[in-house]
């Protein structure tokens, strides 16, 4: 039978049920809940909270019951600086070119995490995300920030 202690599933299954069961205490002992008709400000990460605790048990679940061997956890150190580089980016242009343009920087730079796309999938996918962001919080939500470049 293989150990399971290393397998990448089950810590990310424990990670995620571990942050959920968080947020869900937190928030229980910290927020007033209020009704679902009158929700105070702790029902909505309670509920996110247990969800995630939820979620997090069945992947343990069934990474306890995958059969495939796997191999160790291994430190992605080039991944995990793209990303981090990319949200320390997107911070740093937001104010002066809008949301639109940074998010799109933020998704490019990101995306080279990643070698199974090309830079034309890159591309599209960091033009179609810039869009969603922009309907989204714009149009949808009614945020009123800057989208491109003070401009609109």
């Amino acid at each position: 039978m293989m150990s399971i202690r290393g397998s990448r599933d089950f810590l990310g299954a424990g990670l995620v049920a571990g942050g959920g069961l968080f947020a869900c205490l937190y928030s229980l002992n910290n927020y007033a809940m209020g009704a679902l008709s009158a929700p105070g400000p702790g029902l909505f990460p309670a509920i996110v909270g247990g969800l995630m605790a939820v979620c997090g048990c069945i992947m343990g679940v069934q990474a306890f019951l995958q059969k495939r061997k796997e191999e160790g956890i291994r430190f992605e150190a080039r991944q995990l600086a793209l990303v981090l580089l990319s949200i320390a980016v997107f911070a740093m242009i937001v104010q002066t070119t809008g949301y639109g343009p940074a998010v799109f920087v933020l998704v490019m730079i990101a995306s080279f995490a990643d070698n199974a796309l090309g830079l034309r999938e890159k591309l599209v996918l960091a033009a179609v995300l810039s869009v969603v962001a922009i309907v989204l919080f714009r149009l949808i939500l009614q945020v009123h920030l800057p989208v491109f470049f003070k401009v609109w």
